[in-house]
């Protein structure tokens, strides 16, 4: 969806709060991450796949989301803090928080998204070569690193570390929400530190259709944040983006896009049997209890686009994170979710269109009243989120997504499929999922046995001197003696020799000086050495 006029409009009419002047000025850096067949582009500031121009989130030989967007929010004390957006401005800028909550005097350093792949530590291993991400993996600021020599303390590839990597392709970067001002909400820092850990597969099958994300929160502020929720904001053009219906899957952690019919016209669209995305929460924060939360709200941001409260306010913005209107106005069994607050007959809920599409019955796109006809298929958004949670100072958790493909023979049935590729992804993904081994390293040769050069002779000798020269491949080889000072005395062999063959070489001593001689043998991919003496 091209918002740019809203973009314009909320950079003009939404006042900034007084905050510390901006440090963080750079937030450029971008990085496209690839699966067998998905690609997706990252950015450094909250945003995902969009920041303004040029959005990349391809899926199934089409486009498949505009935007997606990173939010956090809790209470320090009575005040809500947050950082969250729709189209920007966005509220999150490059590198780690100090242990005070401070954001780095030049976040420019760490304006940038290290990628690795499974061939890069291929390639590394076999010629020593290694890409600047690989020689650089910032083991220091969090990126998750295997310790391959022992010290825990630092990052040395030539010692044994590696990245490690959760995917065939994986890509790091640290960002924070002190950086700058916050001019959508209007919020003063949470003081909140974000390592992302984005990751997809070279496989066939839905694990190459799906990219991982890992946030890993580190609270930096000095005190609890409590009553914390995260989650996503996520606009998602699926192919053609006008005809589309949104439904929510509590039993998965999922929210999810789907055509409203059976045709994703237009020359963006998948054509016949248009397929269905979704937002899994694979991992959440944990509940009081130490049980994780899942995904406890998901909702049509845009149901009702002018009561959505996610920028003029902390307040809106902290409200807006549970799936509360503008004003304080719940979620309702209705419509689009909204209804004014002067109509609370309808029940409260947490989830917007939970019904199955499949059956086509109250309350989802297709049943949107108990006794109304189906919505318009549209350009649909959606909004997941998880909370609450409580946050101590130094603490971290993990928010874990999936964005999971699937296209059956139609576009209810491609619902089936999705749901069926979830399944299968979050048991892949409980199990411990893991990257296609590494490529075997190019064959080298038996060394040892390629060449055998060996005295049939005692030493020292006065006249003759016999030598066995043995061959381990097809080769050609040169058998030749030299003196102390590195001087070619003679040319014992010079020819093919074949696998296994062996040969008897003799050397007449008779016209060298007494002294110290060397018989030097080479092949095709080493060399053999032995020492001659010589008396009389």
């Amino acid at each position: 969806m091209r918002r740019l006029l809203l973009f314009a409009f909320l950079l003009i009419a939404t006042p900034l709060a007084a905050q510390p002047a901006t440090p963080c000025a750079s937030d450029s850096a971008t990085a496209v991450i690839e699966g067998r067949d998905v690609r997706a582009r990252l950015y450094t500031n909250g945003a995902l796949f969009w920041r303004g121009s040029g959005n990349v989130y391809e899926v199934g030989g089409a486009d498949a989301v505009f935007n997606t967007s990173f939010w956090i929010g809790g209470l320090v004390g009575d005040e809500p803090r947050v950082s969250a957006t729709d189209y920007g401005p966005w509220e999150m800028w490059p590198g780690p928080l100090g242990s005070d909550g401070n954001p780095p005097a030049d976040c420019a350093p760490h304006d940038r998204i290290y990628l690795v792949t499974t061939l890069d530590i291929a390639r590394y291993r076999d010629t020593g070569e290694a890409s600047d991400d690989l020689r650089d993996w910032p083991a220091h600021l969090g990126a998750p690193t295997v310790d391959g020599d022992g010290i825990s303390d630092n990052y040395d590839l030539a010692a044994g570390d590696r990245p490690q990597l959760f995917g065939d392709q994986t890509a790091w970067w640290v960002m924070n929400d002190a950086g700058g001002d916050h001019g959508t909400t209007r919020s003063d820092p949470i003081q909140m530190e974000v390592q992302v850990t984005a990751y997809a597969f070279n496989q066939s099958g839905p694990l190459g259709e799906t990219t991982f994300y890992r946030y890993r929160l580190v609270y930096r502020g000095s005190e609890p944040l409590t009553n914390a929720w995260t989650g996503f904001y996520a606009d998602v053009d699926l192919g053609n983006a006008s005809d589309d219906y949104m439904a929510t899957d509590s039993t998965r952690n999922m929210a999810y896009v789907y055509n409203g019919d059976d045709l994703d016209s237009g020359s963006a669209g998948y054509g016949a049997g248009p397929p269905a995305l979704g937002y899994r929460f694979l991992e959440t924060p944990p509940d009081a209890n130490g049980q994780a939360l899942g995904m406890t709200r998901a909702w049509i941001p845009t149901g009702s686009k002018v009561n959505f409260g996610i920028g003029g306010s902390p307040e809106s913005a902290y409200d807006a994170l549970q799936g509360i209107w503008r004003g304080g106005v719940p979620l309702r069994r209705t419509a689009r979710g909204y209804a004014p607050p002067s109509d609370d007959t309808s029940r409260v809920v947490r989830f917007v269109y939970p019904s199955d599409p499949l059956r086509k019955t109250f309350w989802s796109d297709f049943a949107p009243g108990r006794d109304s006809g189906p919505n318009t298929p549209t350009d649909r958004t959606l909004a997941l989120t998880t909370g609450p949670f409580t946050m101590q100072p130094g603490q971290s958790h993990d928010l874990t997504l999936a964005i999971i493909y699937g296209r059956g023979a139609d576009h209810l049935d491609s619902i089936v499929k999705l749901r069926a590729n979830a399944d299968g992804i979050a048991a892949a993904w409980a199990d411990g999922l893991s990257p296609n081994p590494l490529p075997p390293p190019p064959p080298q040769p038996p060394v040892l046995t390629v060449i055998s050069l060996r005295h049939l002779s005692e030493q020292p000798a006065s006249s003759l001197a016999d030598f066995e020269l043995g061959s381990g491949v097809d080769q050609a080889m040169r058998v030749e003696v030299y003196d102390a000072m590195g001087r070619r005395m003679s040319t014992l062999f010079d020819g093919e020799m074949s696998l296994d063959e062996r040969r008897t070489l003799t050397l007449d001593t008779s016209r060298f000086a007494p002294g110290v001689y060397f018989v030097h043998a080479r092949g095709r991919y080493t060399t053999a050495t032995r020492e001659l003496i010589v008396v009389r």
